[in-house]
């Protein structure tokens, strides 16, 4: 389900082949999880995937310090988490309906709010042509279940369950409590099962929270635009933490932008728009910037994270010497292609060192 092959680069973010860092221990651990479980629930067939998933979550190093910080699931976490699931799944009275309904609302409320699972969203855009292409009008209770398993077997396809399933892995190596656990293993054997999408509440659980999402988003981002022409004050910053919130709605966003610069360029190729400079000097530039601006945003993060190091002249200075050479380096870039298109930047451009504490950068 992870779908890692043994000559790529191992997920740790060490740089080495996968079967020559942590395929070893990854098997290992499916191995260990394989024959606990099969011991305490000898009637009960563990999904392939959900295996690998787990061997992965327990089996995995600790990750490179350069990357998001993760550490390995503990194996009596793996197990105790899922003979609750196997227990819920294979029992038919009440107790065990609860325990499905427990362990469901978990999953729910993980997929709704940690940040690893926050994109395991499906394609907005998409679900938004779904959903206006559906009949409207009255319509009982089973007509309606209908429309949305048909929107959830149209948009739950293959390629989704490899990326979720890394989603999945993020946050169980994320220091999850024993009840979160319990609930992200449950998502995880659904997502591995092999049934139909329409009838796997996995895919409805994420039908649920990208619509929920894309309304929410909408009604914000629609109250905030209503401001405009009052000029509320704080408005790029709530829009910038509308977009954060709902990833869904960044998504749909890019889409649209994505569109009107087409148009855009078609206008442009049909001589219906007339640059000052030419195209791709202009499209070649902010591509640079997106990435340097990247640079800048983490960097301003940790020096503004850190007061210790804010204290420190020398700290400061290397800093800022950093900030400068990224602000050079976007500007090598776009020169660079200014060139290729006979087009020169402009010579009052120059490279200003970031520095100050974080409040006055905030005032200026």
């Amino acid at each position: 389900m992870l779908g890692l092959a043994r000559n790529e680069e191992c997920f740790c973010g060490s740089g080495r082949k996968y079967k020559r860092c942590c395929l070893p221990e990854i098997e290992a651990a499916e191995a260990a999880i394989r024959r606990e479980f099969r011991d305490k629930h000898p009637d009960v067939v563990l999904p392939a995937g959900l295996l690998e998933l787990l061997g992965a979550a327990v089996g995995l190093a600790a990750n490179d310090p350069g990357l998001p910080k993760e550490t390995p699931l503990p194996l009596a976490a793996a197990l105790e988490a899922l003979g609750r699931v196997a227990l819920a799944l294979s029992g038919d009275d009440e107790a065990s309906d609860a325990a499905m309904g427990e362990l469901q609302r978990s999953f729910d409320h993980s997929l709704r709010n940690h940040r690893s699972l926050r994109g395991v969203r499906y394609d907005p855009t998409a679900l938004s042509e779904h959903l206006a292409a559906a009949p409207t009008g009255p319509s009982n209770a089973g007509d309606a279940a209908m429309r949305i398993a048909i929107i959830i077997r149209k948009l739950a396809n293959p390629g989704l369950r490899g990326a979720f399933a890394l989603n999945l892995l993020a946050t169980l190596r994320d220091s999850p409590g024993p009840a979160e656990v319990g609930g992200l293993v449950w998502g995880a054997w659904c997502l591995a099962e092999d049934r139909r999408a329409e009838d796997n509440p996995f895919w409805g659980a994420v039908y649920d929270a990208t619509l929920d999402e894309l309304a929410a988003a909408q009604d914000e981002l629609r109250e905030i635009l209503d401001d405009q022409a009052a000029e509320t004050p704080g408005r790029p910053d709530r829009l910038a933490d509308c977009l954060r919130r709902y990833p869904v709605m960044d998504r749909r966003l890019y889409h649209l932008v994505k569109q009107d610069v087409a148009e855009a360029l078609q206008a442009i190729r049909e001589g219906k728009i007339d640059l000052a400079y030419p195209a791709w000097a202009i499209l070649g530039g902010l591509r640079h910037w997106r990435g340097v601006a990247a640079q800048l945003e983490r960097l301003a993060m940790e020096l503004a994270s850190d007061q210790e190091r804010q204290r420190d002249p020398a700290q400061r200075r290397r800093t800022n010497e950093t900030l400068a050479a990224a602000q050079e380096a976007f500007l090598r870039g776009l020169h660079r292609i200014a060139v290729e298109v006979d087009w020169s930047p402009s010579s009052s451009t120059r490279c200003v060192p970031w520095c100050g504490t974080p409040s006055e950068r905030t005032s200026r």
